[in-house]
C-alpha cells in the first residue's frame, strides 16, 4: 500500500470530525511520513507501524474529551478558592465575602457548562 492510499483511508475514518481536526491529523501524518522517510524507513514500514495504532478518529476524539474535563477541574478549583478567599479577608474588606460567594458561583457555574458539554 501506498502513502496515498492510506492516507485516502485515514481520510475516510475521519469523516465524522470537524474539518479543523480533519486537517491537523492528516498534517502530523505527513509529517510523520517524511520524518521517517528522512531517517531511511520506507512507506511499507511506515504504513505497518501506524496501522498498528488505534483508529485515528478515537484518538483525536479522546483528546478533545480531555479538554472540557481540564476545565471543569480548574473551575471547580477556582470556584472553591474563591469562596474561601472572599471569607477570609472579611477583616479586611467588608464586601470580600459577597465578591468571593459570587466568583465563586460565576465558576461553579462554568464547571457546570463544561461538565454537561461533556456528556
Amino acid at each position: 500500500m501506498k502513502k496515498e492510499e492510506w492516507l485516502q483511508q485515514v481520510k475516510e475514518q475521519l469523516k465524522g470530525l470537524p474539518k479543523e481536526s480533519r486537517e491537523k491529523v492528516l498534517e502530523q501524518y505527513e509529517e510523520l511520513f517524511q520524518i521517517a522517510k528522512a531517517n531511511g524507513k520506507e512507506e511499507d514500514e511506515i504504513i505497518e507501524v501506524l496501522n498498528d495504532r488505534e483508529c485515528p478518529e478515537k484518538q483525536v476524539r479522546s483528546c478533545e474529551q480531555i479538554e472540557p474535563q481540564r476545565l471543569l477541574i480548574v473551575f471547580l478549583i477556582l470556584a472553591i478558592g474563591s469562596i474561601i478567599t472572599g471569607m477570609a479577608l472579611e477583616p479586611v474588606f467588608i464586601y470580600s465575602p459577597m465578591l468571593g460567594w459570587s466568583l465563586g458561583m460565576l465558576f461553579l457555574g462554568l464547571s457546570i457548562f463544561y461538565a454537561v458539554k461533556r456528556f
